[in-house]
């Protein structure tokens, strides 16, 4: 921890540290309960639901969801429910194999504390892959990212990204990478402006996801290659149960007014029953939970694009990941709307079937059994 004068400063849960007493430390410390952070929250959650009920609606979370996939709270609530009861016995699985990961540090280890999934679940892919994170990196460069893109573009949609140059003052700033999107029989239908460079005042969000040495352009050995995908699909469970924890918060803290009890009462209940590690005493993390801000009521949306993922790489794209045919049909179906049409409609139209609660559920499992089949089997 570091030091402001005389004071220990922990400014966050340190979750990536081998020693259990210091992440366990900086958890209590870091999610200790605040008074004035709690009532700022419970004015915020006061506020929005006077404005719904200002506008019309029964609850602010009715009104968030108006014109999304699932539009009712209640649906949203369902699907959370089905999606919690299937991943029961899928997150324990996961949960016992962390525990393991934690015995080989100290024997004595009994329980899976909140301070743990984070350094156990990183150990275990690190475990997995045959490379460290510093290793794979030269070949997650910008330019082999930038490349792959454009080679799937070319077969997905028969368009190639081509770098063209700014006009003077036509970008917000001079290192702005400019790409003209064509199409082989349309021509230039878009411009990308890819802000790609870390400077003052913004964070680098760049994500590579393309593999090729930057410096001899050696592609990565596929049993690497294998080792670093199947490390990506372990502990998807667990980590999927406490979105579910997340979102189902989420939905009652945005659903009927007046709480019944505090909001540190609200999310210890709602933990016991949805998540597989139990609520700390004097914590309450839900005052660092700064997606209650920005994604008021539709946290769960993470889980529902997972399923409409899930949904079309089953039904379109795993048989053939490069499919023209399917590329097309997803730019006519999916992308060529734009925000004019329902997304519920989009999705039909892709799928051929309407998206339930029961078969977007199923989905999700259908990509958890996947990848434990292909972990069991490696």
């Amino acid at each position: 921890f570091g030091f402001d004068g005389n004071n220990v400063m922990v400014t966050g849960l340190f979750s990536d540290h081998y020693s259990t007493l210091v992440r366990e430390a900086a958890y209590r410390i870091f999610l200790h309960p605040d008074q004035h952070q709690s009532e700022i929250l419970d004015y915020l959650l006061s506020a929005r639901n006077q404005l719904a009920k200002l506008v019309g609606f029964e609850t602010y979370s009715h009104r968030a969801n108006k014109g999304t996939m699932i539009e009712s709270p209640e649906s949203i609530i369902q699907f959370l429910n089905l999606l919690s009861e299937r991943l029961k016995s899928r997150s324990e699985v996961d949960f016992e194999a962390m525990l393991r990961l934690k015995q080989e540090q100290e024997s004595n280890a009994k329980d899976i504390m909140p301070w743990d999934p984070p350094y156990l679940t990183a150990l275990g892919r690190q475990k997995r892959s045959t490379m460290s994170n510093m290793e794979s990196m030269p070949y997650f460069s910008l330019g082999c990212v930038m490349e792959g893109l454009n080679q799937l573009f070319q077969c997905l949609f028969a368009v190639s990204l081509q770098h063209v140059q700014l006009s003077p003052g036509e970008a917000w700033t001079d290192d702005i990478y400019k790409l003209a999107v064509i199409h082989r029989s349309e021509g230039v239908i878009g411009y990308i402006y890819c802000d790609f460079f870390e400077r003052c005042g913004k964070p680098n969000q760049v994500i590579s996801t393309f593999a090729r040495h930057y410096k001899s352009g050696e592609p990565m050995k596929n049993s690497a290659v294998k080792a670093l995908c199947d490390s990506k699909k372990m502990f998807a469970a667990s980590d999927m149960q406490q979105q579910v924890f997340f979102s189902m918060l989420d939905q009652l803290y945005h659903g009927q007014h007046p709480l019944q009890g505090s909001t540190t009462e609200l999310m210890a209940q709602t933990q016991r029953q949805y998540y597989s590690i139990d609520y700390v005493e004097n914590t309450a993390w839900q005052l660092r939970f700064s997606h209650l801000v920005g994604y008021g009521a539709r946290y769960y949306a993470y889980l529902v694009s997972k399923a409409v993922a899930a949904q079309l790489w089953h039904s379109c794209f795993k048989a053939d990941p490069f499919s023209r045919e399917m590329g097309t049909k997803y730019r006519e179906e999916m992308l060529a709307h734009g925000g004019e049409k329902h997304p519920l409609k989009l999705v039909e139209g892709m799928l051929g079937q309407k998206p339930t609660v029961e078969n977007m559920v199923e989905a999700l499992m259908l990509d958890l059994d996947d990848s434990i089949r292909t972990l069991d089997s490696s």
